[in-house]
Parts: structure tokens; sequence; C-alpha cells
């Protein structure tokens, strides 16, 4: 949960590590970054499109929660 430039030297090798060995969950912690940067920024103008990101990219567990975000919003 710790923001990577946080992380102690062998906690960021050990993150690079994982990252290196899995397409899909570096993907995934790029959405999860940009999403974290759109709320702390107060900017939702750019969370349609974050989610449409998301869910092109076809990945299960970001996917669901975007999907579920739109759900949210919609009165």
């Amino acid at each position: 949960m710790s923001h990577p430039d946080h992380l102690r030297t062998d906690d960021q090798l050990q993150r690079k590590a994982l990252l290196t060995g899995s397409p899909e969950l570096t993907a995934a912690t790029g959405h999860v970054r940009t999403f974290a940067t759109i709320m702390s920024n107060r900017e939702g103008d750019r969370l349609p499109h974050s989610i449409a990101d998301v869910c092109a990219d076809g990945q299960c567990g970001p996917a669901s929660f975007a999907a579920g975000l739109l759900t949210d919003s919609t009165p």
C-alpha cells in the first residue's frame, strides 16, 4: 500500500522482480497508480477515461472495480 518511493531498498528490489515477471501485474499497478493520482488530485474529470482504459485492458480485478464505479456514478 506504500508509495514505491517510500519502500526500503530490499522491498523495491522485490517489487521490481515481481513486476518484471508479470505483465498483468505491471498493467494493474499502472491502473491503480493512475486511479490514486486522480483521487489525490481531485481530477474526477479524468476518471471516465481511466475506467475505459482499465476495461479495455480486460483485467478482471481492476475492470470489475472500474465497472462498479460506473454503476455507482449513474443516477
